[in-house]
């Protein structure tokens, strides 16, 4: 990912590890982006994502965050109330939810997926219609 970012032009800091705990440490007052790929295999981290979420609109205002999620798989109620619980958390911020089904066999495992968009950039969501 760094080389990636760094090929663009861009000036990037890029971590790995505990992103719960990381980004509890973090005091920024630039523009950045936090993906969230919780293990949702191993339970739900619907709480802490949602924590996370409340931390970095007190902590970090300019933080854009994004949530990975999968559906289907009797997935849908646990993906309502991860929206619903980032709605509460970040209040006032918008909120994107873009979500991608790739067509062929329904018994194919992940062929469908989302991500919640916290304070996405002006005009993504029509850049991602146009996209998707």
């Amino acid at each position: 990912l760094t080389d990636a970012l760094s090929r663009l032009g861009a000036e990037s800091t890029v971590e790995v590890g505990d992103g719960y705990a990381g980004t509890k440490k973090l005091r920024v007052s630039t523009r950045g982006l936090v993906f969230v790929d919780p293990p949702y295999q191993s339970g739900s981290d619907t709480d802490l994502i949602a924590a996370l979420c409340g931390h970095l609109k007190q902590y970090w205002r300019a933080a854009r965050i994004a949530v990975w999620y999968p559906r289907g798989d009797g997935a849908d109620a646990r993906t309502e109330r991860l929206r619903h619980e980032v709605l509460a958390a970040t209040g006032a911020f918008d909120v994107l939810d873009a979500h991608l089904t790739v067509p062929g066999d329904a018994s194919a495992r992940l062929r469908s997926s989302g991500m919640l968009l916290v304070q996405p950039p002006y005009g993504f969501d029509d850049d991602l219609e146009s996209l998707l």
